[in-house]
């Protein structure tokens, strides 16, 4: 059997967050996948709260609208992916925050980038 090692590497900064104003929308995860590479999204998880949702879009298309009517949590358990879903271009998460309050919702993404042969 011949074993071929893969160029990869582990997505930089997997888990990100920041501060989104009520009536706002913001990016919080964002990867550009270089030419010569596809990502590879082995588990994604995203902060929960009332009043607000977010856009998975990936190669330029909208992957899932994430929207839960819940209590607010601070925990998530993320999905896992096996096989990984695939991105040739690029990913992105932004949150809209449809509340009263600002919030600081997180957004975890792990894969790898491969180098395509």
């Amino acid at each position: 059997m011949v074993s071929v090692k893969l160029d990869r590497r582990a997505f930089d900064r997997p888990y990100r967050y920041d501060t989104v104003e009520p009536g706002e929308h913001k990016v919080l995860w964002e990867l550009v996948v270089p030419r010569d590479h596809a990502a590879f999204i082995r588990k994604v998880g995203v902060d929960w709260y009332n009043d607000t949702h977010w856009e998975w879009r990936m190669d330029g298309m909208l992957k899932e609208r994430i929207q839960r009517t819940i209590e607010d949590v601070s925990s998530f358990k993320p999905d896992e992916y096996d096989p990984p879903l695939i991105a040739e271009k690029w990913i992105r998460f932004t949150f809209w925050n449809n509340s009263g309050a600002a919030l600081t919702p997180g957004c975890l993404v792990e894969g790898e980038l491969v180098k395509k042969a």
